[in-house]
This record gives structure tokens, C-alpha cells and sequence, in this order.
């Protein structure tokens, strides 16, 4: 966990928007396995913008484990989770790596 809340910033300063993406879903995949979902979900929305962005083949992965999620935690659970961290995903995973 920490070589990835070190390495965000680094490949943000440096404008490496693949190595971005690829940080953020490591760190989705990392908060999923610990049941902290709505940093997962955060990481994967972050990231799933970046892959689009960058027309990326890991975005197919990101959206299997959007769809994971949704399976884990139900559709109602999922669309409100969705709504609350979706506004907000920068500062929600932001808070995360500076706790």
C-alpha cells in the first residue's frame, strides 16, 4: 500500500497518465480486498476515466471490478455508493493516502 501512496504523486507530477491509472486501479483492487469500498470504488472511477482518456486495454479490467463491486454489495448499494463518492473521488482517495 505504501509504495502506491508514493508512487500516485510521483506519476502525477511527471505526467505519467497510464502509470496514474494503473496506480489507482492497484490501489481500488487493495481497498476491495479490504472491504473499504468506497475508496475502491473511487480508485476505479479515477482510473477508469484515465484509461478512457488514454484509450487503455486495463480498462476492461477496471469496469469487471466495477461490476464486482456492484455484484458484492447489490445494485441498490452500489448506486448509492456511486452517489456519494462519484462528486467527490479526488478528495475521497486524497484523504485516504495522507491518513
Amino acid at each position: 500500500m505504501k509504495c502506491y501512496q508514493q508512487a500516485l504523486p510521483i506519476r502525477k507530477e511527471v505526467d505519467d497518465l497510464g502509470g496514474e491509472g494503473a496506480t489507482l486501479f492497484r490501489l481500488g483492487r487493495l481497498y476491495f480486498d479490504q472491504l473499504k469500498y468506497d475508496l475502491a470504488l473511487s480508485c476505479f472511477l479515477l482510473a477508469k476515466t484515465i484509461f478512457e482518456e488514454v484509450q487503455s486495454t486495463k480498462l476492461a479490467a477496471t469496469l469487471s471490478c466495477m461490476e464486482e463491486l456492484r455484484n458484492k454489495i447489490g445494485e441498490q448499494g452500489f448506486n448509492e455508493l456511486l452517489v456519494e463518492v462519484e462528486p467527490q473521488a479526488w478528495q475521497v482517495v486524497e484523504q485516504a493516502l495522507h491518513r
